[in-house]
């Protein structure tokens, strides 16, 4: 199940990302901030039940490894609880401002080209989203940081490499691209058509693979973990990021109306279809959230 949930949520980001430049990375971010599409959502409890472990987001890795690796006292432990509390009552805004980027994404679809002026907005609102939802977690990881003492702090590091070390060798051998390939049959795309695309989508590449934290930076913020200067560390790298963020968004953005004029009319209606409901209720009829 939790599998077949992950395919799932990993079609939908493909799908939001293959259809246009900024706002569809807008929509992107939209799909990230909801971790499952309606009707998809697992909770925690149930993943638990199943021996599955829900996926978790880099402070949460950190809270679940200081709560089994730090040794904590019931002080610190309750500190750690209202980090975590903070955290979720972000949630809501991030899904309504996630849900406003997806339905531009999905108008400049259907619509086959983007206003300038709404465009600009929406890479605004795109980028000004995520990095606050950056600065959050920055400033969360800091608050944690700052509970534990420098014992709890180095093995909660040695746990946090392993992790990392763990994370990036199961990538390395299930890499795979055939989320690409799907959207292709699904829209039903040309060869012609999956070739322009597949062009622009390696020109935009690089500054996408540049943005995604590498193991080696990973592992210099584990390292900085253990000492008294993590928060500038973290602080270096949230804006290198948020550079990165910047260009790349800005970068899509020019391509916006050259990605869309790929798709011929009706492709962009279905396009739009599966960003907004999902593959599995577009294609399959199956609901996408239980009746009330």
């Amino acid at each position: 199940m939790k599998r077949q949930a992950q395919a799932r949520k990993k079609l939908r980001l493909v799908l939001a990302t293959v259809a246009a430049g900024a706002l569809l990375s807008a929509a992107a971010c939209a799909v990230a901030v909801r971790d499952e599409p309606p009707g998809e959502e697992v909770t925690a409890k149930e993943l638990a039940s199943q021996g599955h472990r829900p996926f978790l987001g880099p402070v949460g890795v950190v809270l679940e490894v200081a709560k089994s690796h730090g040794g904590l006292t019931a002080d610190q432990e309750q500190s750690l609880r209202v980090v975590s509390q903070e955290l979720e009552a972000d949630l809501g805004g991030r899904r309504e401002a996630g849900d406003k980027l997806r339905a531009s994404a999905i108008a400049v679809v259907r619509a086959g080209r983007a206003d300038p002026a709404e465009l600009d907005r929406a890479v605004r609102e795109a980028t000004g989203a995520v990095e606050q939802r950056m600065r959050r977690s920055t400033d969360a990881l800091v608050e944690v940081h700052a509970v534990l003492d420098p014992t709890q702090r180095a093995s909660i590091a040695v746990e946090l490499r392993r992790r990392i070390d763990e994370k990036y060798r199961s990538q390395a051998e299930r890499h795979d691209r055939r989320g690409f390939e799907r959207v292709a049959a699904h829209l039903m795309l040309s060869a012609l058509q999956v070739e322009q695309l597949k062009r622009i989508k390696q020109e935009l590449g690089e500054s996408r693979q540049r943005l995604h934290p590498s193991r080696d930076e990973l592992l210099e913020l584990a390292t900085a973990f253990e000492t008294d200067d993590f928060a500038t560390a973290l602080d270096t790298f949230r804006e290198k990021k948020t550079r990165l963020l910047r260009a790349r968004f800005t970068e899509a953005s020019r391509r916006t109306d050259a990605v869309l004029g790929i798709f011929t009319p009706a492709q962009r209606d279905l396009l739009a279809d599966l960003i907004q409901e999902g593959p599995q209720k577009v294609l399959l009829g199956a609901p996408t959230r239980p009746a009330p």
